[in-house]
């Protein structure tokens, strides 16, 4: 990545990937998100089993 930072992880099944990065990366991705509309999230644990919530 040219603003810094490193892929960790891509995903074949789905779109996506993980990247670890600076906040500077990913002010420089927000400020091309009308561009290329990118989904940032904080890593998090993901089921598929309903849990009651």
């Amino acid at each position: 990545m040219a603003a810094g930072g490193q892929v960790l992880h891509e995903y074949e099944l789905i779109k996506g990937f993980i990247v670890k990065a600076s906040a500077q990366a990913l002010d420089t991705i927000h400020t091309l998100s009308q561009t290329y509309a990118p989904t940032v999230e904080e890593d998090k644990t993901v089921t598929i089993q309903d849990q009651g919530l």
